[in-house]
């Protein structure tokens, strides 16, 4: 297993090695992580002191799609950003849209398909993980034309200690440029070459 890469003090986040590499703009929040709450409709789950650190991944730009979370195993298709509606499996093909999930003491999940350039989020608790969450992602990714083999994952384990203090995983696939470099937001610079590509079965 790859270890995550830990940012602040104490920490607010993390990257996963895998995603990063790639240059997938991302990140899971902690319970410190700021300016996050419970979804309240019509109120995103991402307030306006979570944009500093949200900008500074690349995931600021733009609004981010989220889900009424229901501890199931439905897809839903982003191609804007607010609320997608109930589920709790979120997919995009479109470059800069932000998707995200949250989670007391279930696992976000972030799977991206670096040659379809395609990216899934993913809640699973224990009743998602029953009626197979994380497989219903791969299965959508797979049937929109990935390659599972290709596939990189990044995930968040759950804490029990938290129930009440949400973490959570946002990304968003980045702009490509002629020369096939993935950009990282308009803050993030330049990242290295999404061809790069890590073992399916590792996660970070």
């Amino acid at each position: 297993m790859t270890a995550p890469r830990f940012q602040g003090d104490p920490p607010t986040h993390f990257l996963s090695p895998l995603l990063d590499d790639a240059g997938v703009p991302h990140l899971f929040t902690t319970r410190s992580f700021p300016g996050v709450t419970a979804f309240r409709d019509p109120f995103p789950p991402l307030g306006p002191t979570a944009q500093p650190l949200l900008a500074e991944h690349g995931l600021g730009a733009e609004p981010a799609a989220f889900l009424k979370q229901v501890h199931g195993a439905q897809v839903l298709r982003a191609t804007g950003g607010g609320c997608a509606g109930k589920a709790d499996v979120l997919m995009t093909d479109r470059p800069g849209l932000p998707i995200a999930v949250f989670s007391a003491d279930c696992v976000p999940l972030l799977i991206y398909d670096p040659d379809g350039r395609r990216l899934a989020v993913v809640h699973a608790g224990w009743r998602g993980t029953a009626q197979s969450a994380a497989r219903a992602a791969v299965l959508a990714l797979v049937e929109a034309g990935g390659r599972p083999e290709g596939f990189l994952r990044g995930g968040q384990a759950g804490d029990r200690a938290a129930r009440r203090s949400l973490s959570g995983a946002v990304g968003r696939l980045g702009q490509v440029g002629r020369c096939g470099q993935m950009d990282a937001g308009p803050l993030g610079g330049q990242r290295r070459s999404a061809a790069k590509r890590g073992n399916p079965q590792r996660q970070g």
